[in-house]
Parts: structure tokens; C-alpha cells; sequence
């Protein structure tokens, strides 16, 4: 049988990109007690672990991880039209 964890923590409520935006806390909080109310045998929970700063330039520029990281000295942070972060929305990420 094949399984299926979920991983996820309330902590990714701590990024906070705009009352309007999708990427808001509401969102979060909404789809973690739908997949806490799902009766599944095959459905496991997992908390995330940190992600190292190599890791995550397997994805990103050294760079922009750097950008980012600087974000968490402001309260809001906008990278474009579309992409917003906060003061925890590195560690969040991380």
C-alpha cells in the first residue's frame, strides 16, 4: 500500500505575505485541520525539520537566499507585485 505523510506545522502561519494575499495564515490553519480531520490508514503527520542554507541553494541563488534572510530585519518586505514576505517568513521558509 502506498503512503502518504503530511508535513506541515502551524509555525508556516508566521509568514505573512497580506491580509488579501493567498498566502495568508487563515489558508494555512484551514488546510491543516482538513488533513487533521481526514481518516486514512495510509495518511501520516511529520513535522518539518530545518533546511540547510545548502540545500535550499540547490534551489536558489546564494543571493537571493541572502536577500531573504536580510528581510527578517522588516516587519513587511516586498519582492515584486505578487511576492511579499515578513520578519519570520525566512525562518518559516527555512
Amino acid at each position: 500500500m502506498l503512503r502518504t505523510t503530511v508535513v506541515s506545522d502551524r509555525r508556516y502561519a508566521r509568514h505573512f505575505a497580506g491580509r488579501a494575499h493567498p498566502e495568508r495564515p487563515q489558508r494555512i490553519e484551514a488546510l491543516i485541520q482538513m488533513a487533521e480531520g481526514l481518516a486514512r490508514d495510509h495518511l501520516r503527520f511529520e513535522a518539518p525539520r530545518p533546511a540547510s542554507r545548502d540545500q535550499i541553494e540547490l534551489c536558489h541563488t546564494a543571493d537571493y537566499v541572502s536577500l531573504v534572510q536580510r528581510t527578517a530585519d522588516f516587519e513587511r518586505y516586498d519582492f515584486d507585485l505578487d511576492t511579499h514576505g515578513c520578519k519570520d517568513s525566512f525562518d518559516t521558509a527555512m
